[in-house]
């Protein structure tokens, strides 16, 4: 019975932490910038373009006038909480 108590109390440990880090993720991709628009089509710092879709973080592999572009047009910036 103690082996029991002791095997729910791990998976309840496990659980709240796994709680703890999805929602640190959540604040922390709150504070992110990300596309906004159902789509944003990024020019990439190496060359090329990439369609990048709704909720995903806009990273440093892009350049900065194209971020800034999309920021301009409504398809990039920080989601509404």
């Amino acid at each position: 019975m103690a082996g029991q108590n002791a095997q729910q109390s791990a998976e309840q440990k496990a659980a709240a932490e796994a709680e703890a880090e999805r929602v640190a993720a959540a604040e922390a991709a709150a504070d992110t910038l990300q596309v906004i628009g159902p789509v944003a089509v990024l020019p990439l710092k190496t060359g090329g373009e990439r369609y990048v879709y709704r909720g995903t973080p806009v990273g440093e592999e892009f350049t900065a006038d194209g971020v800034k572009h999309a920021k301009a047009v409504g398809l990039v910036g920080k989601p509404k909480k």
